[in-house]
């Protein structure tokens, strides 16, 4: 199944995954008050380290610092 995701999608199913959940903190940052740990949780990671560090890899920013720069 993985090597046929690939095949039609062109990216591995955790690419694609980690994607959806990186946009739904997007979301979530921009339209919410949730603070980014109950974002994090919410989002299934065990700590808001590991979220921050994630969303960073993946924006270039912090997740406080791209909802400073978001306004609600």
């Amino acid at each position: 199944m993985s090597r046929t995701f690939v095949k039609t999608f062109g990216i591995k199913i955790s690419d694609f995954i980690l994607e959806q959940v990186m946009q739904r903190a997007k979301y979530l940052l921009e339209n919410t008050d949730m603070t980014v740990a109950d974002i994090a949780e919410e989002l299934g990671y065990s700590n808001d380290y590991n979220f921050s560090r994630t969303f960073k890899n993946m924006y270039s920013v912090y997740p406080a610092m791209f909802r400073r720069k978001t306004p609600l």
